[in-house]
This record gives structure tokens, C-alpha cells and sequence, in this order.
């Protein structure tokens, strides 16, 4: 029995070590044994069960509904099953316009290469750190942001899509809830500290690769159509430039420039 427990039953197990020692498991994750296909689609393969093929819907839809489950659960899960105090998912709960918007980042996410992905989270992890450091965040700091990608701007949307996003980009999440939307793993955080402390240095995604035989002209006329296609497919009709204080909140500006 512990000094919180007063007048309790002797042969009762004491709540508050149940507490401290109750485990918790994080929801399987869509990202767990898929992989992405060259014609843009996506394979999953598991022991025990059947090879499913999955169109870039299905798998977008599988990961809205991760994050609506993920946000009605009574609380941040660690890495190791530990229950935390906060529930930094819940702001998801009943925000489609949010779920969306993390849905299409995550996915982003996913499509890029391991290379690419681990410069993103590292880059994340980093610039936490620093805010971490750097300002009073209390503490139980929260200082990292969710994950969002919005699709261009069509002028139809309405001011709770806008008021969605704007409070969305503010929020401040722990590194448990970071870690569950990513599905980060004991030995990927691991590696992630290692190369923000600097112990570890960050392998380039070309390394070992033989260059490609192209011409000068030919590459920049590649350079030239990706740009092109960028413009076409993924820019908004003004840009938004996301500004972040040294406290950590995050705000939208609008600008013609």
C-alpha cells in the first residue's frame, strides 16, 4: 500500500499502483507491413494473413480512420505502453476538415523514401528540441506540430474549415503522440536522436549510387517539367506562409508575394 492510499483494505491491490503499472497498446497503424508500388499503389503483407493490394484511396481512407479511432482514445500511449496524462489526439475528434488534412500529409509522408522520410522526421525532431529548449513550455512540453498537407484553395471553403486549420496549425503535440501518428518505433526514435545529438550522421539517399547518364540540356528540361507539373497540380491561388513564435504557436499569413 502506498501513502496515498488511507484506510484502505490491506488485501486489496492499491489503485495507484494499478495505475502506474496498467499497459496500454497503440491501435495498429496503416503504415505496418505496407509498402508502396511503382504504379502508385500500395501492398500489404502479413504473417498469417492474405496479400491485400490497395488503391491510393483505400489507403487514404485507412488512414482517416485511424486518426478518428486515435483521437477517441482517453489518452497518449508511449512507445512502451505507458498511459500519459494528456490526450493530444482529441482535437481530431469530430474535425473532418483536420482529419483530412493529416490523413493527406501522413500519406505524403509514406510515399517518400526512406531517406527522405527519416530527413523529414529528424528535421522535426530537431526544430522540437530546440522549442523545447529554447522556450517555456512547461512541464509537460508539446512541442511538436501536427502533421498537415491542405489542398489548394478553391474560395468556396467555409470559416469553420478556416478556423479548423488555423487552430490546427497552433496546436502543440507530445512526443508519444508524434510518435503514434508516425508509427515510430523504440529503435527508428533512437536513430532519430542519434543523428539530431550528432553521434550518428545522416546517409544521403544517393550514397553508393552510380550517376545517371544524362545530358545537361536533358536534366534541366526534367527540372523545367516537374516544376511545371508543381504548378499545375499543387499550388494555391495565394501562398500561406506558417509563422512560429518562440513559444511555440503557429499562425497562417496570407500574401500575394
Amino acid at each position: 500500500m502506498c501513502n496515498l492510499c488511507v484506510g484502505g483494505d490491506l488485501f486489496l491491490p492499491c489503485p495507484a499502483e494499478n495505475s502506474r503499472s496498467e499497459k496500454k497498446e497503440r491501435l495498429p497503424h496503416p503504415f505496418r507491413y505496407t509498402t508502396k508500388r511503382k504504379d502508385r499503389s500500395y501492398l500489404r503483407k502479413s504473417k498469417g494473413d492474405p496479400t491485400q493490394h490497395l488503391s491510393s484511396s483505400a489507403f487514404l481512407d485507412e488512414i482517416r480512420s485511424y486518426l478518428r479511432n486515435a483521437s477517441r482514445a482517453d489518452c497518449c500511449v508511449s512507445v512502451r505502453g505507458e498511459a500519459r496524462s494528456c490526450n493530444c489526439l482529441q482535437l481530431l475528434a469530430n474535425r473532418p476538415n483536420i482529419v483530412d488534412s493529416v490523413a493527406l500529409a501522413l500519406q505524403m509522408h509514406f510515399d517518400l523514401d526512406e531517406s527522405n522520410k527519416k530527413c523529414q522526421l529528424v528535421t522535426e525532431k530537431r526544430y522540437a528540441g530546440r522549442l523545447t529548449k529554447e522556450s517555456n513550455l512547461g512541464k509537460s512540453p508539446k512541442p511538436f506540430q501536427l502533421p498537415m498537407y491542405v489542398r489548394q484553395f478553391t474560395g468556396e471553403e467555409d470559416d469553420d474549415f478556416h478556423e479548423d486549420v488555423r487552430e490546427a496549425m497552433e496546436y502543440g503535440i507530445c512526443l508519444s503522440a508524434w510518435m503514434t501518428l508516425y508509427n515510430i518505433g523504440r529503435k527508428s526514435l533512437k536513430k532519430i536522436k542519434s543523428i539530431v545529438s550528432g553521434s550518428q550522421s545522416m546517409v544521403h539517399g544517393n550514397t553508393g549510387k552510380r550517376n545517371v547518364d544524362e545530358g545537361r540540356e536533358e536534366a534541366y528540361q526534367n527540372i523545367i517539367d516537374v516544376l511545371r507539373g508543381l504548378e499545375e497540380n499543387e499550388s494555391t491561388p495565394f501562398a500561406v506562409r506558417t509563422v512560429r513564435d518562440a513559444n511555440g504557436r503557429s499562425s497562417l499569413h496570407d500574401t500575394n508575394d
